[in-house]
Protein backbone atom coordinates (compact mmCIF):
# COMPACT_ATOMS: atom_id res chain seq x y z
CA UNK A 1 0.00 0.00 0.00
CA UNK A 2 1.46 3.45 -1.11
CA UNK A 3 1.17 6.07 1.37
CA UNK A 4 0.14 9.77 0.38
CA UNK A 5 2.17 12.23 0.46
CA UNK A 6 1.60 15.44 1.74
CA UNK A 7 -1.41 17.12 0.23
CA UNK A 8 -0.22 20.56 -0.98
CA UNK A 9 -1.48 24.31 0.41
CA UNK A 10 -3.60 25.52 -2.46
CA UNK A 11 -3.42 28.66 -1.19
CA UNK A 12 0.44 28.63 -1.69
CA UNK A 13 0.32 26.54 -5.33
CA UNK A 14 2.45 29.05 -6.97
CA UNK A 15 4.98 29.49 -4.57
CA UNK A 16 7.33 27.08 -5.58
CA UNK A 17 7.49 28.47 -9.32
CA UNK A 18 6.71 32.19 -7.91
CA UNK A 19 10.23 31.88 -5.62
CA UNK A 20 12.68 30.00 -7.96
CA UNK A 21 11.52 32.45 -10.50
CA UNK A 22 12.01 35.71 -7.57
CA UNK A 23 15.69 33.85 -6.85
CA UNK A 24 16.86 34.29 -10.48
CA UNK A 25 15.79 37.57 -10.93
CA UNK A 26 17.55 38.52 -7.55
CA UNK A 27 20.60 37.12 -8.47
CA UNK A 28 20.52 38.82 -12.19
CA UNK A 29 20.05 42.42 -10.48
CA UNK A 30 22.40 41.91 -7.95
CA UNK A 31 25.31 41.04 -10.16
CA UNK A 32 24.62 44.19 -12.70
CA UNK A 33 24.07 46.18 -9.62
CA UNK A 34 27.39 45.25 -8.13
CA UNK A 35 29.13 45.35 -11.75
CA UNK A 36 27.57 49.13 -12.04
CA UNK A 37 28.95 51.71 -14.02
CA UNK A 38 27.70 51.53 -18.08
CA UNK A 39 27.31 47.57 -17.71
CA UNK A 40 24.36 48.97 -15.39
CA UNK A 41 23.28 50.94 -17.27
CA UNK A 42 22.53 49.07 -20.31
CA UNK A 43 21.25 46.72 -17.95
CA UNK A 44 18.23 49.07 -16.56
CA UNK A 45 17.51 50.85 -20.55
CA UNK A 46 17.13 47.15 -21.67
CA UNK A 47 14.70 46.18 -18.34
CA UNK A 48 13.00 49.92 -19.66
CA UNK A 49 12.80 48.71 -22.52
CA UNK A 50 11.36 45.65 -21.74
CA UNK A 51 8.70 47.05 -19.77
CA UNK A 52 7.32 49.58 -22.33
CA UNK A 53 6.95 46.99 -24.41
CA UNK A 54 4.51 45.41 -22.01
CA UNK A 55 3.01 49.22 -21.41
CA UNK A 56 1.95 49.33 -25.23
CA UNK A 57 0.19 46.28 -25.05
CA UNK A 58 -1.50 46.82 -21.97
CA UNK A 59 -2.76 49.98 -22.86
CA UNK A 60 -3.85 48.70 -26.39
CA UNK A 61 -7.53 49.55 -25.62
CA UNK A 62 -7.07 53.35 -24.96
CA UNK A 63 -4.69 53.76 -27.83
CA UNK A 64 -3.70 51.69 -30.76
CA UNK A 65 -0.34 52.53 -31.53
CA UNK A 66 1.16 51.88 -34.62
CA UNK A 67 4.40 49.93 -35.37
CA UNK A 68 7.19 53.40 -35.58
CA UNK A 69 4.90 55.08 -32.76
CA UNK A 70 5.60 51.92 -30.45
CA UNK A 71 8.89 51.39 -31.84
CA UNK A 72 9.72 54.62 -30.94
CA UNK A 73 8.38 54.73 -27.09
CA UNK A 74 10.32 51.27 -26.59
CA UNK A 75 13.68 52.12 -27.98
CA UNK A 76 13.80 56.01 -27.18
CA UNK A 77 12.73 55.27 -24.06
CA UNK A 78 15.18 52.62 -23.04
CA UNK A 79 18.36 55.00 -24.41
CA UNK A 80 17.18 57.43 -22.76
CA UNK A 81 17.96 55.76 -19.06
CA UNK A 82 20.86 54.25 -20.73
CA UNK A 83 22.19 57.52 -21.69
CA UNK A 84 21.60 59.59 -17.91
CA UNK A 85 24.51 57.16 -16.87
CA UNK A 86 26.36 59.97 -19.51
CA UNK A 87 24.40 63.06 -19.73
CA UNK A 88 21.13 63.95 -17.64
CA UNK A 89 20.60 66.24 -20.74
CA UNK A 90 20.93 63.91 -23.41
CA UNK A 91 17.89 61.62 -20.99
CA UNK A 92 15.84 64.48 -21.35
CA UNK A 93 16.33 65.00 -25.03
CA UNK A 94 15.99 61.04 -25.88
CA UNK A 95 13.18 60.82 -23.80
CA UNK A 96 11.16 63.21 -24.88
CA UNK A 97 12.22 62.43 -28.57
CA UNK A 98 10.08 59.12 -27.97
CA UNK A 99 7.12 60.45 -26.72
CA UNK A 100 7.10 63.28 -29.53
CA UNK A 101 7.82 61.22 -32.27
CA UNK A 102 5.08 58.71 -30.99
CA UNK A 103 2.53 61.22 -30.79
CA UNK A 104 3.29 63.02 -34.52
CA UNK A 105 3.30 60.04 -36.38
CA UNK A 106 0.73 57.89 -34.85
CA UNK A 107 -2.52 58.49 -36.21
CA UNK A 108 -4.79 58.86 -33.84
CA UNK A 109 -3.92 60.91 -30.52
CA UNK A 110 -1.92 59.11 -27.85
CA UNK A 111 -3.39 58.81 -25.01
CA UNK A 112 -2.87 60.35 -21.66
CA UNK A 113 -2.48 56.95 -19.75
CA UNK A 114 0.52 55.84 -22.54
CA UNK A 115 1.91 58.98 -21.85
CA UNK A 116 2.00 58.75 -18.03
CA UNK A 117 2.92 55.39 -17.79
CA UNK A 118 6.08 56.04 -20.65
CA UNK A 119 7.41 58.50 -18.10
CA UNK A 120 6.85 56.68 -14.94
CA UNK A 121 8.81 53.72 -16.19
CA UNK A 122 11.65 56.14 -17.93
CA UNK A 123 11.58 58.33 -14.74
CA UNK A 124 11.84 55.17 -12.43
CA UNK A 125 14.85 53.45 -14.85
CA UNK A 126 16.83 56.64 -14.58
CA UNK A 127 15.95 56.96 -10.84
CA UNK A 128 17.76 53.71 -10.47
CA UNK A 129 20.66 54.46 -12.27
CA UNK A 130 20.84 58.02 -10.27
CA UNK A 131 20.53 56.49 -6.99
CA UNK A 132 23.40 53.75 -8.08
CA UNK A 133 25.95 56.68 -8.86
CA UNK A 134 25.42 58.27 -5.41
CA UNK A 135 28.29 58.09 -2.86
CA UNK A 136 27.45 54.64 -1.49
CA UNK A 137 25.00 53.93 -4.20
CA UNK A 138 24.87 49.85 -4.22
CA UNK A 139 24.55 49.16 -0.74
CA UNK A 140 22.05 51.68 -0.11
CA UNK A 141 20.10 50.32 -3.67
CA UNK A 142 20.83 46.64 -1.62
CA UNK A 143 18.62 47.95 0.73
CA UNK A 144 16.06 49.52 -0.70
CA UNK A 145 15.89 46.33 -3.14
CA UNK A 146 15.59 44.05 0.23
CA UNK A 147 13.17 46.19 1.64
CA UNK A 148 10.76 46.11 -1.43
CA UNK A 149 11.13 42.35 -1.41
CA UNK A 150 10.21 42.16 2.00
CA UNK A 151 7.24 44.20 1.59
CA UNK A 152 6.21 41.94 -1.30
CA UNK A 153 6.75 38.34 0.21
CA UNK A 154 5.04 39.97 3.70
CA UNK A 155 2.00 40.48 1.31
CA UNK A 156 2.02 37.40 -0.16
CA UNK A 157 2.70 35.44 2.96
CA UNK A 158 0.62 37.24 5.34
CA UNK A 159 -2.25 37.96 2.40
CA UNK A 160 -2.76 33.99 1.96
CA UNK A 161 -2.26 33.35 5.40
CA UNK A 162 -4.81 35.35 7.53
CA UNK A 163 -6.74 36.64 4.19
CA UNK A 164 -9.75 39.03 5.48
CA UNK A 165 -10.91 42.28 4.43
CA UNK A 166 -9.77 43.76 1.58
CA UNK A 167 -7.29 46.60 0.67
CA UNK A 168 -9.14 48.11 -2.54
CA UNK A 169 -11.29 45.24 -4.11
CA UNK A 170 -12.23 47.90 -7.06
CA UNK A 171 -9.12 48.41 -7.72
CA UNK A 172 -6.98 45.40 -6.82
CA UNK A 173 -9.52 41.67 -5.31
CA UNK A 174 -6.29 39.69 -3.74
CA UNK A 175 -4.44 42.64 -1.90
CA UNK A 176 -5.97 42.18 1.67
CA UNK A 177 -4.88 44.53 5.25
CA UNK A 178 -3.16 41.52 6.32
CA UNK A 179 -0.83 41.27 3.87
CA UNK A 180 -0.63 45.15 3.43
CA UNK A 181 0.25 45.22 7.09
CA UNK A 182 2.55 41.81 7.06
CA UNK A 183 4.47 43.47 4.20
CA UNK A 184 4.96 46.59 6.09
CA UNK A 185 5.99 44.30 8.99
CA UNK A 186 8.74 42.64 6.67
CA UNK A 187 10.19 45.59 5.66
CA UNK A 188 10.90 47.32 8.99
CA UNK A 189 12.65 44.02 10.19
CA UNK A 190 14.77 44.42 7.08
CA UNK A 191 15.46 48.18 8.12
CA UNK A 192 16.21 47.11 11.73
CA UNK A 193 18.65 44.60 10.50
CA UNK A 194 20.60 47.36 8.35
CA UNK A 195 20.55 49.88 11.54
CA UNK A 196 21.82 46.77 13.49
CA UNK A 197 24.67 45.64 10.81
CA UNK A 198 25.55 49.24 9.35
CA UNK A 199 25.51 51.00 12.90
CA UNK A 200 22.71 53.76 10.96
CA UNK A 201 19.90 55.52 12.73
CA UNK A 202 17.37 53.42 13.91
CA UNK A 203 14.67 55.15 14.00
CA UNK A 204 15.31 56.61 10.68
CA UNK A 205 16.08 53.74 9.02
CA UNK A 206 12.27 52.02 10.71
CA UNK A 207 10.95 55.11 9.08
CA UNK A 208 12.07 55.00 5.76
CA UNK A 209 11.22 51.03 5.72
CA UNK A 210 7.76 51.91 6.19
CA UNK A 211 7.64 54.26 3.58
CA UNK A 212 8.73 51.73 1.58
CA UNK A 213 6.47 49.15 1.87
CA UNK A 214 3.75 51.84 1.50
CA UNK A 215 5.41 53.42 -1.87
CA UNK A 216 5.93 49.71 -3.05
CA UNK A 217 2.48 49.03 -2.75
CA UNK A 218 1.22 52.03 -3.99
CA UNK A 219 2.86 51.58 -7.05
CA UNK A 220 1.51 48.14 -7.63
CA UNK A 221 -2.33 49.46 -6.87
CA UNK A 222 -1.67 52.47 -9.33
CA UNK A 223 -0.72 49.48 -12.03
CA UNK A 224 -3.55 47.13 -10.96
CA UNK A 225 -5.62 49.95 -11.69
CA UNK A 226 -4.26 50.04 -14.93
CA UNK A 227 -4.73 46.68 -15.82
CA UNK A 228 -8.18 46.88 -14.38
CA UNK A 229 -9.60 49.59 -16.18
CA UNK A 230 -8.28 47.93 -19.43
CA UNK A 231 -9.33 44.28 -18.33
CA UNK A 232 -5.41 42.71 -18.47
CA UNK A 233 -4.80 40.16 -16.48
CA UNK A 234 -0.89 40.53 -16.62
CA UNK A 235 1.48 42.81 -18.25
CA UNK A 236 2.79 39.96 -20.44
CA UNK A 237 3.89 36.12 -19.21
CA UNK A 238 7.41 36.62 -19.51
CA UNK A 239 8.14 36.05 -15.73
CA UNK A 240 6.07 32.76 -14.75
CA UNK A 241 4.15 33.49 -11.40
CA UNK A 242 4.76 36.41 -11.64
CA UNK A 243 3.52 37.96 -15.13
CA UNK A 244 5.67 40.59 -16.56
CA UNK A 245 8.40 42.68 -15.77
CA UNK A 246 6.02 45.74 -15.72
CA UNK A 247 4.13 43.38 -12.77
CA UNK A 248 7.15 42.81 -10.72
CA UNK A 249 8.73 46.17 -10.94
CA UNK A 250 5.49 48.49 -10.46
CA UNK A 251 6.31 48.98 -6.99
CA UNK A 252 10.32 49.63 -7.47
CA UNK A 253 9.45 51.61 -9.80
CA UNK A 254 7.72 54.03 -7.51
CA UNK A 255 10.30 53.34 -4.50
CA UNK A 256 13.51 54.53 -6.91
CA UNK A 257 11.00 57.91 -7.85
CA UNK A 258 10.37 58.41 -4.42
CA UNK A 259 14.26 58.13 -3.48
CA UNK A 260 15.70 59.94 -6.21
CA UNK A 261 12.82 62.86 -5.23
CA UNK A 262 14.43 63.13 -2.17
CA UNK A 263 17.77 62.70 -2.50
CA UNK A 264 17.47 66.25 -4.05
CA UNK A 265 16.38 67.84 -0.89
CA UNK A 266 17.85 65.37 1.70
CA UNK A 267 21.39 64.32 2.48
CA UNK A 268 20.31 60.64 2.56
CA UNK A 269 23.70 59.46 4.18
CA UNK A 270 23.00 61.72 6.86
CA UNK A 271 19.13 60.02 7.13
CA UNK A 272 20.08 56.53 6.75
CA UNK A 273 23.53 55.67 7.83
CA UNK A 274 27.09 57.12 9.65
CA UNK A 275 28.94 58.82 7.10
CA UNK A 276 31.98 56.57 8.47
CA UNK A 277 29.71 53.87 7.70
CA UNK A 278 27.86 54.37 4.19
CA UNK A 279 28.97 57.24 3.05
CA UNK A 280 25.75 58.65 0.90
CA UNK A 281 25.41 61.76 0.03
CA UNK A 282 23.24 63.48 -2.31
CA UNK A 283 25.10 64.01 -5.79
CA UNK A 284 24.79 63.96 -9.65
CA UNK A 285 25.58 62.46 -11.98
Amino acid sequence: MTQAGPTPNPLFDDLKTRSAVALVLALVAFSFLWIGGAVFALFMGAITAVMLIELTRMVKPECELEDIPRAALVAFGGLAVFAIYFSALWFVVLASLGVLLAAVVNRIPVGPVTVAGYAFIVIGGASTLYLRNLGAGFPMLAWIILCVAAADIGGYTFGRLFQGPKLLPRISPKKTWSGFLGGVALSIVIAIAFAVISGGNLANLVLFGTLIAVVSVAGDLLESSVKRKYGVKDASALLPGHGGFLDRLDGMTAVMVFFAAMSLFVELGEVLAPSYVLPVTAGGL
